[in-house]
């Protein structure tokens, strides 16, 4: 498979920023305005032996708002949890 930019970029990120390690869990937060996203990073997840789960949710209204009470327990449960939305959660 050829890595666009995009995925390339992920793995840096992945690898390098974030030092998730292989057996880690990964979830993958994201909304239908950035899920191309979202969808490069599990990518590189999964391209490094991180078990990681994508949930995609509608955007929120306004930044800083609270997330879904599931994506909320998820996050915290989740050894590394990554948000790629449109606007910020808190």
């Amino acid at each position: 498979m050829n890595l666009t930019p995009l995925m390339k970029a992920a793995m840096i990120a992945v690898r390098d920023c974030m030092g998730a390690q292989p057996g880690e869990n990964a979830l993958v937060v994201t909304d239908t305005g950035k899920l191309a996203i979202a969808e490069s990073f599990l990518y590189a997840f999964h391209s490094l032996g991180i078990d990681a789960t994508l949930i995609v949710m509608t955007p929120r209204d306004h930044h800083a708002q609270e997330p879904p009470p599931e994506v909320r327990a998820a996050m915290l449960s989740s050894a590394v949890a990554l948000l790629i939305t449109t606007k910020s959660l808190t």
